[in-house]
């Protein structure tokens, strides 16, 4: 819900007392945020009131103050608890959520054929298609879209278009409809907005994701000793924050005064990266915290070999403990990502097997995989898993994967707008 980069405001018995940028964030511990010269923020068992401004409006809350940490003469970070509970309002009419849907399309004087859906509102939907479509007509599109909700006549109007390579990219307008279709809406954007996977983070001008994916993990190496840690956060080009580094449980001692070089490692999103850089300073009050200088020179490689897709199939996953239902939320030649409610019977580097079923009603069964990575996120588990390549439910559906739409899809910029 609270990303690096978002403006926040707290307010104690109805007074501003503080308000700045996010700068770094710990789900379930704290928040923080850079503070101006005159703010009067103190630690204290009282409740302040915070407003966070996000692109669909904003987010409020309520928190303690855990107290300030002083980086520079110039520059303070003010800690408060991580929230609870948010309330939010919403400046845009209908939020948009990125994901690839594949739909039947019927089109006047064209053949039905495939395209998907690259955006979803309560409103729209975005449409990338192989067909020219003046604008003002209308079109049907259908398919068993996310909560298991099948649409075989959704109607809508074309309001833009746009070229994108040999296919059309088209902005729709969904046209009055029966109830059953405001059901399908209502269960659909119910469904991808729980998950909280479908928000891209962009990447800044020096490579560091400007929204980073809470709880990164690190491994920094200084000289020959190999320590971990979590990426927090950065301050503009200044600074990056860290957990305090541990080796088997102990952390690292860094002698006061003394200029360390250290050299960085971590994944986002199967982007490596690397720097090295010069520790500024640590704290142990009112947060076990580092804080390192910005690295000047940051190299990073993808560690995929296929262009991957955000979708929301239906599948099921099967281990030894039983099974588990989900939306397999991300896909490549190689590999997919599923969102479950509980990860038991797996574990990294354990084979289950799964069946997953495609909006245009297409099952694949049998397709064994290798978990590579569990990781927690709005109380849901994220199982990536990597293709066992010699099991033949594999081989169907990578050649699902490479035949169809989605070759298109992945080419697609997400976030654009239509």
């Amino acid at each position: 819900m609270l990303n690096i980069g978002q403006y926040i405001s707290v307010e104690h018995n109805g007074h501003a007392v503080a308000s700045g940028m996010i700068r770094a964030v710990s789900e379930k511990k704290y928040v923080l945020f850079s503070l101006a010269e005159k703010a009067s923020l103190t630690k204290s068992n009282n409740e302040v009131v915070c407003r966070v401004k996000t692109d669909m409006g904003s987010l409020g809350f309520t928190s303690k103050v855990l107290g300030v940490i002083a980086i520079d003469w110039d520059l303070k970070l003010g800690v408060i608890e991580y929230p609870q509970d948010f309330v939010s309002s919403s400046l845009r009419q209908d939020e948009r959520v990125i994901v690839y849907l594949p739909v039947i399309v019927n089109a006047k004087g064209k053949k039905e054929a495939s395209g998907v859906i690259s955006d979803f509102s309560r409103s729209g939907c975005g449409l990338i298609y192989d067909k020219t479509v003046v604008v003002g007509e209308s079109l049907t599109i259908s398919g068993t879209f996310p909560g298991g909700k099948e649409a075989t006549s959704f109607d809508c109007t074309v309001r833009r278009c746009d070229r994108l390579g040999e296919m059309y990219v088209y902005g729709l307008e969904f046209r009055k409809f029966a109830t059953s279709q405001t059901e399908i809406i209502d269960t659909t954007l119910g469904h991808l907005e729980r998950l909280d996977v479908f928000r891209e983070a962009t990447r800044n001008k020096k490579g560091l994701p400007d929204e980073l994916d809470f709880g990164i993990p690190i491994q920094a190496e200084i000289g020959d000793k190999k320590y971990t840690s979590i990426l927090r956060g950065f301050i503009d080009d200044k600074f990056v924050i860290s957990d305090l580094p541990s080796s088997g449980g102990a952390p690292m001692i860094i002698p006061q005064g003394l200029q360390v070089i250290m050299g960085v490692r971590y994944l986002h999103e199967a982007i490596a990266y690397g720097f090295r850089t010069i520790l500024f300073n640590s704290y142990a009050h009112p947060l076990p915290v580092c804080v390192w200088r910005y690295p000047q020179q940051i190299e990073q490689f993808s560690v995929r070999t296929s262009k991957r897709v955000r979708t929301a199939a239906i599948s099921v996953l099967t281990t030894a403990m039983g099974r588990q239902a989900g939306p397999l939320v991300d896909l490549s030649d190689g590999g997919c990502m599923v969102v479950v409610g509980s990860s038991a019977g797996m574990a990294q580097e354990s084979e289950l097997t799964m069946k997953v079923k495609f909006s245009t009603g297409e099952w694949f069964d049998g397709v064994t995989c290798i978990v590579k990575s569990i990781r927690e996120k709005s109380n849901s588990q994220l199982i990536s898993m990597a293709f066992s390549q010699e099991a033949p439910g594999v081989k169907k559906l990578q050649e699902y994967y490479n035949d169809s739409f989605y070759r298109f899809c992945s080419i697609h910029t997400p976030g654009q707008s239509f």
